[in-house]
C-alpha cells in the first residue's frame, strides 16, 4: 500500500528594504528619514536603541531631531523580517566669539581673529582671512560672515 499527501508551501516574494542614506544636519533643525520598501503589505516599525522616535514609528517616513542609529524593521505577511539602518548625526552649531569693542591707541593697531574652523570668512573690508589687522581710530563698525559646508551663515558686528 502506498500513501501520498500534498502540501502547499507558501513562498513569499523577496522584499527590498532601504532606510535611506546616512544624514547629518545642524543642531536645532530636523530631518525626515525616507524609507523605500518594495513588497506587498508589510508591517513597518522604526526603532532606536533608546526608543526616541518622534511621531508614528509605524510610518514609512519619520521626522527626527535626535542623533542616533535608526533601525527600520519590516515584517512580511508570512512573518519574514527584513531590517536596514540609517545613522543620523546632529552637528552642534559653532560658537563665534569676538569682543564687543577693540580699543586702538593712536598710531596703533589691533588684530581681529575669527578662528580657523570655517570654510569661508568674509570681513566687512573685503578680506577673507581668519585674522585682519585694523588701524582705524574713532567709531568704526566691522562685521564678519563665516560659513561652514554644513552650517548656516553666522554674522557678528563689533566696533
Amino acid at each position: 500500500m502506498e500513501a501520498s499527501a500534498t502540501i502547499e508551501v507558501p513562498v513569499e516574494e523577496i522584499y527590498e528594504v532601504d532606510a535611506g542614506q546616512d544624514i547629518a544636519f545642524c543642531e536645532g533643525e530636523s530631518t525626515v528619514l525616507n524609507s523605500t520598501i518594495i513588497g506587498a503589505s508589510p508591517g513597518i516599525e522604526w526603532m532606536t536603541p533608546d526608543g526616541a522616535i518622534n511621531g508614528d514609528p509605524y510610518a514609512a517616513n519619520i521626522a527626527t531631531e535626535t542623533e542616533g542609529t535608526y533601525t527600520l524593521k519590516v515584517l512580511t505577511p508570512l512573518g519574514c523580517e527584513y531590517t536596514d539602518v540609517v545613522h543620523v548625526d546632529v552637528i552642534p552649531l559653532p560658537v563665534l566669539t569676538l569682543v564687543d569693542e577693540v580699543f586702538i591707541c593712536e598710531n596703533g593697531e589691533a588684530i581681529l581673529h575669527a578662528g580657523y574652523n570655517w570654510d569661508q570668512v568674509n570681513w566687512s573690508n573685503g578680506q577673507n582671512t581668519a585674522d585682519i589687522t585694523v588701524t582705524s581710530a574713532g567709531y568704526t563698525m566691522w562685521w564678519l560672515l563665516t560659513t561652514d559646508v554644513s552650517l548656516p551663515v553666522l554674522s557678528m558686528s563689533f566696533r
